[in-house]
Parts: structure tokens; C-alpha cells; sequence
């Protein structure tokens, strides 16, 4: 049995490494080999253990070889046995025989019917050649042992000169771009080599693969702009590499995207649909990216052009082709962004198209106090000062204070007065026009005669991303007076408005009677009663 393991493994081996056989017909093989042994272990190994010879068959055995017993053992050994001896016949006789075949097998030993001549050929030949096996196993070293595990299904390639090592294995690559085929030489190296092609189409293609510059035993031949699957080999010498499959596909693309904005919530403005050539975007504000790819992809970015950032889109689950993410619109910096997508091999898509985004800054409020006209007013301690202004915002004016500080009160001290807008309308507060009555008698402390208090309004919006924006008026300055200072002054801008009305009556006589003489003078140059003597 070792000796035909040995010859069919040295067969199936030698025969291997001839044609390469691929790993089914190994197995088949491999299957017989063991169908032979096992019938070997069944017929010359159990069948003569489990059912070896009787009596019967060894006391024949024994006559063949020795005729001198002429049918006596046979005899004896069958009669010998309990009621073997038929009724009417002699048992004295069968005992006389018994008696003279035990005389003639005394001196014989029974052992030398066995031959054992074939069996002592049989394993001088088993013995050489599991001898021979074993010596060119050696001598064939690692090819030796690349043989066998084949024998054994192992995932080996065939021992040749030149054994080729891949670089480049199973790839996918997308329609237009290049592929490099990369193996390595082991063992005797070659000049060149080559490489099959063999496309989906059916079209082969060969051609010659060389080493490369400062490693010859690394080869290359780069297959540029591929536009369909194809399977490749690389031979070098008399060896060759497995054979590997590259799948050209089509990159992932986008078909379409739509831009939604969210404006911050300060705004109170609803979400607008943005075009992709119009991306003026109010900083704090949420832009969702919609994309519809050209087909199933893994994931995606948003690249942002100017941060040097990336945000991630969301795969549809149930949809492939469509991805969704949202970028925060940064106060500055981010100039444009671009979309990124991947399919499931790892294939990006390229050219991306970089949609501009141009920023924009939440304005400031305005403010002005339209009332009182002069920026400087005399006033009593329990005074009430109209204070009249005009506010606007983009988005609407969030807080508005009457801030006031007086010169001789803590210093100067600086304090305010919020007024309310909670029974505003929202729309209304962009453009706010208010009065305010400033009671300078409520004021606490009470600021003491020659006091100077100086006020104005300060306005600030709802920006709370980038803000928030906050803007005052111009300052006004009230001094406090006693009444008697108060009516002088009264009496002062009286007289001051007395005298203005005095100065137009007298300008607007003046604008008569040069009226009247201009519509005068014509009528006399009109009438001939009026004319000199001799004028025509």
C-alpha cells in the first residue's frame, strides 16, 4: 500500500507539473488514489483478518503441501469433530486413523505452508520504491513540495523556472482610465515576458510585458484608457500567473441637485429654493444638498471650496441614487462647494462641478431720533421730554433702550431704559416709528438743578448667529433748570420765532411791491396815451 501511494502520487505529481491540471480534475485524482488504497486496506488487510481460513481450509492447505498425509488430516480433523461419526460405522477405526495421521504429523511444522516469498518481493519492490520517492522528493526540494500540496488540494501554483508572483490581482477600474499589470519574476528571470487579454467581447489581445527600471525582476505594462472587462495572465519564461478578472465600469456622476435654504430662526423667514447658479446665502443659515445620481452609489461629500472641509451625504436605503446632506453656512471663508461620490467598488466620481456661494452678512439696524429738533434743551426736574425716532432692520429690530447718564449721579453712571415690543407685530418691527415720553421726574435718582443728562436710543436685532447687530442715535443732552431759567428760555425761542415771522412779513411786502411796479411798468409801455411825444 505505501509503495502504490507513493507511485500514484509520483504519477498524479509528474503529470500536474506537465499539463497543470486545474483544481477538480486534482481532486478527482485524489479521489481514485484513495479508492485504490482503500480497496488494497479491504481485500489484503481486513478480509484475511476478519475472515481468515477454518480448519477446514488450513488442514487442506496443509495436504497440498505435504501429500504424504494422503487425505488423512482432512479426515481427521473432520471426523474428529462430535457425532461426525455416522450410526452403524467404526469408531475404532476412526481412532486408528486419528492415531496414525497424529504419528505423521509430529515431526512436520506446519508454519512452512505459509510462503512467504512473495511477500518478502513485494516489499523489496514497495521498499525501493518509497526509497526512489522519498530520493527524488529531496533531490526536487521545494518543487517537490509544491507538487504535493497540489496533490492535496492546496492553493499552489505549479513549481516552474520562473514562477511569477502578481502584483495587480482582480480590480475595478472605471471606463476611460489606465490599469497596471504588475508581476514579479522568482526564479530564473526572463528579458521580457508577455500578457493575455482576453475581453468580454470575446477579443484576445497579447502583448509584451517588460522589467522595470532599477528591478528587473519586476514587470509592468500599464493597458491605458479601458473601456470594457477583460481578463488578464502574465507569462514569464515557462511560467505564468493566475488568471485575473478587471471589471470596467462607468463612474458615478450627479444627474441633478437641488439647493434648499433654512434661514436662521431669527429671521422668521420660511425655506427657499435656491438655483445652483444662485447661491447668495445668509451666514447661519442651513443649506440641504439634494443629489440625484447616474446610479447606486456607497457614499458621498460636499466638499467646501475655501475651508478645506467636508461634509457627509446620506445614502437613501432604500434609494441608491439619492443623497442628502446639509452644510452650515460658515461667516466667511467658504466660497463654493463641489459633490463627491463613490460607488460600492470604490470608483469616485471626477470633474466635479464647483458651485459658487457668495456670503452674506446680516446688516446692522438703523436708528435716528427725529424728536426734538435741537440736540441740546433746557428742562425742569419734573419735565417729560417727547423723544420721537425712526428704527429699521432686514429682519426686524429685537430690543430697543432709551440709554441715559447724568453728570452728577454715580458717576456718571450709565443706565437704560428697555422699551417693550412684545404686542408688535413681527413684520412691523423692520420699520419701527415710536414716541417716547422721557420723564425726567421719575428718574431715581432725581438729577438736581445744573445737571446735565445725556441720552440717546440704541437698537439691536435678533441676530444671534454672528451678532447681535447693535447701533445707537446720536447723543442729546438735556440740562436741568429751574422754572424761572425755563420760561427765559421759552420767552428766548419765543421772541426767536417772533422775529423770523416779523422778517418773512417784511420780505414778503418787499416781493409785493416789487410785483406790483414789475406789472405796472408794462401796462404804461403798452397804453400810446402814455407814450413821449415822437415815439414810434
Amino acid at each position: 500500500m505505501l509503495g502504490v501511494a507513493v507511485l500514484l502520487l509520483a504519477v498524479g505529481m509528474l503529470l500536474d507539473w506537465y499539463i497543470e491540471f486545474p483544481w477538480r480534475l486534482r481532486a478527482a485524482i485524489l479521489a481514485i488514489d484513495l479508492t485504490v488504497l482503500t480497496y488494497m486496506l479491504l481485500t489484503y488487510v481486513a478480509a484475511p483478518v476478519i475472515w481468515g481460513p477454518d480448519e477446514d481450509e488450513a488442514a487442506l492447505m496443509v495436504e497440498r503441501e505435504r501429500p504424504e498425509f494422503a487425505t488423512r488430516l482432512i479426515a481427521s480433523v473432520q471426523l474428529g469433530r462430535p457425532g461426525a461419526v455416522a450410526a452403524g460405522a467404526s469408531p475404532a477405526i476412526v481412532r486408528a486413523m486419528i492415531a496414525q495421521t497424529e504419528e505423521i504429523a509430529a515431526p512436520i511444522i506446519f508454519s512452512d505452508v505459509v510462503k512467504t516469498e512473495p511477500l518478502i518481493k513485494t516489499a523489496a519492490v514497495s521498499f525501493m520504491v518509497v526509497l526512489l520517492g522519498g530520493a527524488f522528493f529531496v533531490y526536487g526540494s521545494d518543487v517537490s513540495h509544491d507538487l504535493l500540496a497540489r496533490a492535496l488540494l492546496g492553493n499552489v501554483d505549479v513549481p516552474r523556472k520562473t514562477r511569477v508572483e502578481e502584483i495587480s490581482k482582480d480590480a475595478v477600474v472605471a471606463i476611460g482610465d489606465a490599469f497596471a499589470i504588475e508581476g514579479r519574476a522568482r526564479g530564473i528571470n526572463p528579458d521580457s515576458g508577455t500578457v493575455k487579454l482576453t475581453y468580454g467581447s470575446g477579443r484576445m489581445q497579447q502583448f509584451q510585458i517588460a522589467p522595470q527600471a532599477g528591478d528587473s525582476r519586476h514587470f509592468a505594462r500599464t493597458v491605458e484608457n479601458v473601456q470594457e472587462s477583460f481578463k488578464y495572465q502574465i507569462h514569464l519564461n515557462d511560467g505564468h500567473g493566475k488568471i485575473y478578472d478587471v471589471k470596467a465600469l462607468p463612474r458615478p456622476s450627479v444627474v441633478s441637485v437641488d439647493f434648499v435654504q433654512q434661514f436662521p430662526a431669527y429671521t422668521r423667514k420660511k425655506m427657499e429654493r435656491r438655483s445652483p447658479g444662485d447661491l447668495s446665502l445668509l451666514v447661519g443659515s442651513q443649506l440641504t444638498v439634494k443629489v440625484k445620481a447616474s446610479k447606486a452609489v456607497k457614499d458621498g461629500i460636499i466638499k467646501l471650496v475655501g475651508l478645506n472641509k467636508e461634509v457627509p451625504l446620506k445614502v437613501d436605503p432604500g434609494n441608491g441614487t439619492e443623497l442628502t446632506g446639509v452644510v452650515d453656512v460658515p461667516a466667511k471663508g467658504l466660497v463654493g462647494l463641489s459633490i463627491r461620490l463613490q460607488d460600492e467598488y470604490g470608483i469616485q466620481s471626477k470633474g466635479e462641478t464647483v458651485y459658487p456661494i457668495d456670503l452674506i452678512l446680516d446688516k446692522e439696524p438703523v436708528v435716528r431720533i427725529t424728536w426734538p429738533d435741537r440736540k441740546e434743551e433746557l428742562a425742569t426736574q419734573q419735565a417729560k421730554i417727547l423723544v420721537a425716532f425712526e428704527a429699521a432692520d432686514d429682519f426686524g429690530v429685537a430690543k430697543i433702550f432709551l440709554r441715559y447718564k447724568i453728570d452728577t449721579v454715580e458717576n456718571a453712571a450709565e443706565k437704560s431704559i428697555e422699551m417693550d415690543l412684545s404686542k408688535e407685530n413681527p413684520e412691523e418691527l423692520r420699520n419701527v416709528r415710536r414716541r417716547y415720553e422721557f420723564d425726567l421726574g421719575a428718574l431715581r435718582p432725581t438729577a438736581l438743578e445744573g445737571s446735565n443728562i445725556e441720552y440717546w436710543v440704541e437698537v439691536q436685532d435678533g441676530n444671534n448667529v454672528t451678532g447681535p447687530g447693535v447701533v445707537s442715535s446720536d447723543r442729546f443732552r438735556v440740562r436741568i433748570v429751574s422754572e424761572i431759567e425755563k420760561r427765559a428760555d421759552l420767552m428766548n425761542r419765543l421772541n426767536d420765532q417772533l422775529g423770523a415771522i416779523d422778517f418773512v412779513a417784511e420780505d414778503q411786502e418787499k416781493l409785493s411791491q416789487a410785483l406790483g411796479a414789475m406789472i405796472h411798468g408794462k401796462s404804461s409801455v403798452g397804453n400810446p396815451a402814455t407814450r413821449p411825444a415822437g415815439a414810434r
